[in-house]
C-alpha cells in the first residue's frame, strides 16, 4: 500500500514537473517577438522607416532586409507619388494620408503602389531623430565640397571629407536642398545618412543590452511593433551586409495636376512593381556578387524612328541597377529585331542584360554592328533597340 503511495506521488510529481516545463516554453514562446521569429525562420523583413516634421512627412525609405542571406536594400519613397486617394476621391499625393499618431494608412497605399506587403513600420519626430543620431554617437559622412547650412541664426559649415555629425547636424545637412544638385542626388544624401547610421546600429549594438538606453531609444520611436521587437529590429543590423546595402528609388515622370507637381512612375507603375519583385529576388540569392558583375556599363542605341526611345529605355536599366553610360540614335540603317552586342564575350553578364527586356538575339561579334567604329564604344554592353520593342519588352 505504502509502496503504491510512493508511486503516485512519483507520477504527480512528475506530472507537476511536464506542466512546469511546457508552461515555461509556452511562455518563452510568446514572449518572442515578431521580428526575432522572422529572423529564425530567415524570412524577409520589409519595414518603412519615415522621419517627420510636425506632421510633415520629409522622406520615407522602404528598408527590405532578407534574414537568410544577410543582404538589405533601401527603397526609396517620394511622398509626392500621384494616386487615386479614395478617401478623397480624387488623384493627390500620396503623403496628403499621412498621419504621424498613425502612419499605417500612408504606409498601406505605398505597399500597393509596389505590389508588396510592408507589415512593419518605424515612424520617427526629426528632432528625435537627431536625438538617435546623438544616442549612437554621429553619423561618417563623406562630402565631397564644402557646405554652408543655414539654421534660423545658426551657420553651420561643413568641411569637404570624411566627417562625423552629431545629430544637430545630420538633422540640418538633411533638409539643406542645394538648387544645383538633382532629386536624386538628394535622394542619395539621405540613403548614405541612413547606411551610416545603420553601421553605427552594428558598432554600438552592446548599448541595446542596457535597459536605461533601450527606454530612451523607444521613447524616440512610433511603431506597430511592441518595444522587444523593436529592440531585435535593430539587432538586425549585426547581421546586415551594410557596405553592400541596394539602393532604389522610384522612376517616373513629374506633371502638374490642380496646383501640385505629382510624380507617376513609368508605364503606370508596371516598371516599379517589377524592380521591387527583382531587388526581393536579388536579395534572396545566395550567390555571392562579384564587384565586376555589380558594375556593368551599358549602352542603349536607338535603331528606330521612335524619338526619345533610348533615353525611356535607359530608365528600366538604371532601376535594375546597371550603370547607363549613354543612349544615341544608331548610326546605321534602322533595325526591325532589338540586338544586344556583347564586347567582352561575357555570355552571363549578356543574357541576364537580354533578359530584362526579354531579348532573345545576342551578339559577340561588334564588329557586324560597328565596323570601323569599335574605338569609339567603351562600354561591356550595347543594346540596339529596333522596331520589336515596345518600350518595355521585345515582342515576338
Amino acid at each position: 500500500m505504502r509502496r503504491k503511495k510512493a508511486v503516485d506521488r512519483i507520477i504527480i510529481l512528475l506530472m507537476l514537473v511536464i506542466i512546469s516545463a511546457s508552461a515555461g516554453l509556452l511562455f518563452t514562446k510568446l514572449k518572442t517577438d515578431r521580428i526575432t521569429n522572422a529572423v529564425e525562420a530567415e524570412e524577409a523583413i520589409n519595414t518603412m522607416i519615415i522621419v517627420h516634421n510636425n506632421g510633415e512627412l520629409i522622406f520615407s525609405e522602404l528598408f527590405m532586409y532578407d534574414s537568410k542571406t544577410g543582404k538589405g536594400s533601401l527603397f526609396d519613397i517620394p511622398g509626392y507619388i500621384g494616386s487615386i486617394i479614395n478617401e478623397l476621391k480624387k488623384m493627390d499625393r500620396i503623403d496628403v494620408l499621412f498621419d504621424k499618431a498613425n502612419p499605417s494608412v500612408y504606409v498601406e497605399k505605398a505597399a500597393n503602389i509596389l505590389n508588396t506587403e510592408i507589415p512593419y513600420y518605424i515612424s520617427i519626430e526629426l528632432n528625435d531623430f537627431s536625438k538617435i543620431v546623438d544616442l549612437f554617437e554621429g553619423v561618417n559622412i563623406f562630402i565631397a565640397n564644402p557646405v554652408e547650412l543655414l539654421d534660423m541664426d545658426n551657420i553651420i559649415l561643413l568641411p569637404s571629407g570624411n566627417l562625423v555629425l552629431d545629430g544637430y547636424k545630420t538633422i540640418s545637412y538633411l533638409a539643406f536642398q542645394d538648387e544645383t544638385l538633382s532629386d536624386v542626388e538628394h535622394i542619395s544624401r539621405r540613403q548614405k545618412i541612413l547606411q551610416s547610421l545603420f553601421n553605427q546600429f552594428n558598432n554600438k549594438n552592446s548599448f541595446l543590452k542596457s535597459r536605461n538606453f533601450t527606454n530612451y531609444l523607444n521613447s524616440y520611436i512610433i511603431s506597430n511593433l511592441k518595444k522587444d521587437a523593436v529592440i531585435s529590429f535593430f539587432d538586425i543590423f549585426t547581421k546586415l551586409d551594410i557596405e553592400r546595402i541596394v539602393f532604389q528609388r522610384v522612376l517616373g515622370n513629374t506633371r502638374l495636376v490642380g496646383e501640385k507637381n505629382l510624380l507617376f512612375p513609368h508605364y503606370e507603375g508596371k516598371l516599379l512593381r517589377e524592380t521591387v519583385q527583382q531587388t526581393i529576388t536579388s536579395l534572396a540569392n545566395t550567390e555571392v556578387i562579384s564587384a565586376d558583375e555589380l558594375n556593368v556599363i551599358i549602352e542603349i542605341l536607338n535603331a528606330t524612328e521612335q524619338s526619345g526611345l533610348a533615353g525611356r529605355t535607359s530608365q528600366v536599366f538604371k532601376s535594375f541597377g546597371y550603370d547607363v553610360a549613354r543612349v544615341a540614335n544608331y548610326e546605321k540603317e534602322s533595325m526591325d529585331k532589338t540586338v544586344v552586342v556583347s564586347w567582352n564575350g561575357d555570355r552571363t553578364t549578356a543574357e541576364k542584360v537580354a533578359d530584362i527586356i526579354l531579348c532573345k538575339d545576342i551578339s559577340y561579334d561588334p564588329g557586324s554592328y560597328f565596323g570601323n567604329n569599335l574605338n569609339t564604344y567603351n562600354s561591356e554592353i550595347i543594346i540596339i533597340l529596333g522596331k520589336d520593342f515596345d518600350g518595355r519588352y521585345c515582342k515576338e
